[in-house]
């Protein structure tokens, strides 16, 4: 992998991991990160996941992550956080490598399959919930609920015995601590503040 100069095209820097080959190159949104994601060609279930800096080409961390991640996309880039998105959102500092955040589902809920949408200063999680599906928007430090967009879907009426029940009230969307809730910082243990209306 070699960075040229976007001037004169003259050589900035190198990277290389030996008996591997760059799988995926993405940049973040400031331009100040690159993160590459290298394939083995001993190991193919998995892929190591750098991430370096832009100017220097300076490795700041590295994560070893399931390939299949990699292929559909489940790597975000932000301009402060690396987001790992498997069965639940994993934000990392994109200076340190340390975990800053962790989101999953609430109970009751689920976190579809989707195609993820890059944004700057937000990850965009999918979510259903009973009849009700829609997009969050998690702040990309601290992995709290920013917005939310929710429609109403159709399927068996509410009188529907099978039908799934809807979530609980709004508290349960904001939350800290590894039990609390879903969303939470990672490393805090303070109560949940004033919990958000179901839609902003």
């Amino acid at each position: 992998m070699t960075a040229l100069d976007g001037l004169d095209g003259s050589r900035d820097w190198s990277y290389a991991r030996p008996g591997a080959h760059v799988r995926v190159l993405l940049a973040s949104a400031d331009q100040r990160t690159v993160v590459a994601a290298f394939a083995s060609k001993t190991d193919r279930s998995n892929d190591l996941v750098v991430v370096l800096d832009a100017d220097t080409g300076t490795a700041r961390f590295g994560r070893v992550v399931a390939s299949v991640l990699v292929e559909t996309g489940g790597i975000l880039v932000g301009t402060r956080i690396l987001t790992i998105h498997d069965d639940a959102y994993v934000g990392y500092d994109i200076r340190t490598g340390d975990e800053l955040c962790h989101w999953s589902a609430p109970a009751g809920c689920l976190n579809p399959y989707t195609l993820p949408a890059q944004a700057r200063t937000v990850v965009l999680a999918a979510l259903e919930c009973g009849r009700s599906a829609g997009l969050l928007a998690l702040d990309e430090v601290t992995g709290r609920e920013r917005w939310r967009h929710v429609v109403e879907t159709t399927g068996p009426t509410a009188n529907d015995s099978t039908s799934p029940r809807p979530p609980p009230p709004a508290a349960q969307w904001c939350g800290c601590g590894s039990s609390a809730a879903p969303l939470h910082p990672a490393r805090s243990s303070t109560a949940c503040s004033t919990p958000r209306p179901a839609c902003c």
